[in-house]
């Protein structure tokens, strides 16, 4: 028997239609060394005549066996494989010619016995769906693992992968169930112990009407289940920190049965057990801040009830394949994460600190005055830093020198490369405020629609504006802008998610109401308003634009008197009458607050590799 590198394993059943597309692009592949590998589960007659008229291909080798399903014919190919790689292919896709050479390479670059590669979806009107990117890296089973249960870019396919051949050692696809890859690509990655993960597309999936996966509900779609279960049992065995993830992948599991039951008849008992298990554990996934937005959306309906969810999500499939079909969550990040490393909160800390340094310098350079505000102000002068639970950096600024930054009237010159102011003037950000923010990041906000957010970590700069002196005229100014706020952050917001059930389930036709109004226009029409007054029009001052309200009303004078206060080791200005500002927002400021109100911001962060160091 000749010895070959890797082995490709065709598991075939009545697929003559599509074999020899997918033969041809194995016969055209850039690496040589490999043996082709066909299991006939029990074809028809034509497909098997096919499958031997591939004999006389050297380094073919045709299997006829009794069909006994794809879990099987797998196990059936391992067995009589001879390479010292695995890689398997379903006969009815096809592979780019360098597939193979790729994934070699990534496993002898990164030494893995694991080696995984991206995908298109080609469906039959001729859409294409490409959900690969550029860069690689190698992850820890763990971390691998964990990815592929919030469908972070990892997938559980048994295809558009290589595998080392001992990994089978005791492992092997269960026969008898469908969605087999379910409960062993997990395995075999704990068995890889680290795995080389490239994010360029090798592989070719036809979408197919007819498919385990797109077919009408059976009850062999049931097997989903048993199969995410039993994953969920085996990970939590040896990694149970992953609780929430395994949590979100069984939710998830069951989300997906329950679609394809919608019009299956004789299942009710099965549809009610699977609404109450979603419900049962609604809360901790909702909790969860790697929950994919799509999921958020689909438990909030369901909380509301089953033929709301029913028919919004019917709805909204029916969009999206018009569009050219969903995208598995984490995909369209797989370019810029590839290349970047996660942020811990100290890690998103010392960033924000880096850039007050730099708008520190900012202000000296220009002669602009400016204090710590919210909640950086009480952490300064409470904690001489960070609040513990708190991830954020906000400053305040007098609206003339507000303006000045605003308008571009001050020098950049000492600006970082990696350092950026953005605002709503020049279109660069859709909040009507000041950000400076670190380009080298990336981050996802709980809540927020990323598309219009900004996506970098950040510092908030806002303005506090002159005052009426009249309590009243302060109220209602308040309330328009308010008003006005909330009808942008619901523009700007995640539809299908939000703090209580009602709120996210109305989102979506609300968000539609709203579509016409230019986001533009109403960050003009809140900074206008809030400008109002001259800064010197009264002795008070008032923080309107997106602060506090009327809570944010103080003093002018003593504001402008800047004391230098600790925070984070360094030197800060904070207004000379913080007393009077933290007391009007907080009240017995000094008083740490319960524990259930210690809430973190809902932020995920990344930064560049190698690019840790400081500004």
């Amino acid at each position: 028997m000749m010895k070959y590198a890797v082995s490709v394993i065709l598991p075939v059943y009545n697929v003559e239609e599509y074999l020899p597309k997918c033969m041809q692009s194995l016969f055209s592949q850039t690496f040589s060394d490999f043996e082709i590998i066909i299991i006939d589960d029990g074809s028809n007659e034509t497909c098997s005549r096919l499958c031997d008229s591939y004999k006389e291909h050297p380094g073919v080798a045709v299997y006829h066996k009794k069909n006994g399903g794809l879990s099987d014919a797998r196990n059936y190919g391992i067995e009589r494989a001879s390479g010292d790689w695995i890689i398997f292919i379903d006969p009815d896709d096809y592979v780019d010619p360098d597939h193979i050479e790729y994934l070699v390479s990534l496993s002898d670059r990164y030494g893995t016995d694991m080696a995984i590669s991206q995908h298109r979806d080609l469906f039959p009107d001729g859409r294409v769906k490409d959900f690969g990117a550029e860069g690689e890296e190698c992850l820890d089973d763990k971390t691998c693992i964990e990815r592929m249960l919030y469908h972070d870019v990892i997938d559980t396919s048994a295809w558009g992968k290589m595998y080392r051949k001992t990994l089978f050692k005791e492992i092997r696809y269960p026969v008898g169930l469908c969605f087999e890859d379910i409960g062993t690509t997990y395995a075999l990655m704990m068995e890889a112990g680290k795995i080389a993960v490239g994010y360029r597309s090798t592989y070719n999936y036809i979408y197919r009407p007819n498919s385990i996966v797109t077919g009408a509900f059976n009850p062999h779609k049931i097997d989903m289940l048993k199969n995410t279960d039993k994953m969920a049992r085996d990970v939590l065995s040896v990694y149970p920190d992953l609780k929430d993830a395994v949590i979100r992948r069984r939710v998830y599991a069951r989300f997906s049965t329950l679609n394809q039951m919608e019009n299956a008849v004789g299942y009710d008992a099965l549809k009610k057990d699977i609404i109450a298990f979603i419900k049962k554990y609604s809360n901790n996934v909702l909790r969860n801040p790697r929950t994919p937005k799509r999921d958020r959306l689909a438990i909030r309906l369901l909380l509301v009830n089953y033929d709301l969810y029913r028919s919004v999500w019917g709805a909204r499939s029916r969009l999206l394949h018009l569009k050219g079909g969903s995208k598995p969550a984490g995909r369209d990040e797989a370019a810029g994460r590839a290349e970047m490393a996660k942020l811990d909160t100290d890690g998103i800390k010392a960033i924000e600190k880096d850039l007050l340094a730099v708008f520190d310098k900012i202000c000296s350079d220009n002669d602009l005055y400016y204090t710590l505000c919210g909640g950086t102000l009480l952490g300064c002068i409470r904690h001489k830093g960070f609040i513990p639970w708190d991830d954020d950096i906000d400053v305040l600024m007098p609206r003339p020198d507000y303006d000045r930054l605003l308008h571009g009237e001050v020098d950049l010159g000492s600006l970082p490369d990696h350092v950026k102011v953005v605002k709503w003037m020049d279109g660069s950000m859709n909040f009507p405020f000041i950000k400076l923010v670190d380009t080298r990041t990336d981050i996802s906000v709980e809540f927020f629609d990323d598309r219009y957010n900004v996506r970098h970590i950040w510092i908030d700069i806002f303005p506090i504006d002159g005052n009426s002196g009249d309590p009243d005229k302060c109220a209602a100014m308040c309330r328009r802008i308010h008003f006005l706020r909330h009808i942008l952050t619901l523009k700007l917001s995640q539809s299908g998610e939000g703090k209580s059930r009602f709120k996210a389930a109305l989102k979506p036709f609300v968000k539609a109401i709203l579509t016409p109004i230019p986001i533009m226009a109403l960050c003009k029409r809140i900074d206008d308003i809030s400008k109002s007054y001259p800064f010197d029009y009264d002795e008070t001052i008032c923080g309107y634009l997106w602060g506090y309200g009327t809570m944010e009303v103080i003093h002018r004078e003593p504001y402008m008197i800047p004391l230098m206060k600790e925070f984070e080791g360094d030197l800060y200005p904070v207004p000379s009458n913080y007393d009077e500002y933290l007391s009007n927002l907080y009240g017995d400021y000094m008083q740490l607050p319960p524990e259930e109100k210690r809430v973190f911001h809902g932020i995920t962060a990344y930064i560049k590799k190698n690019s840790e160091e400081r500004i």
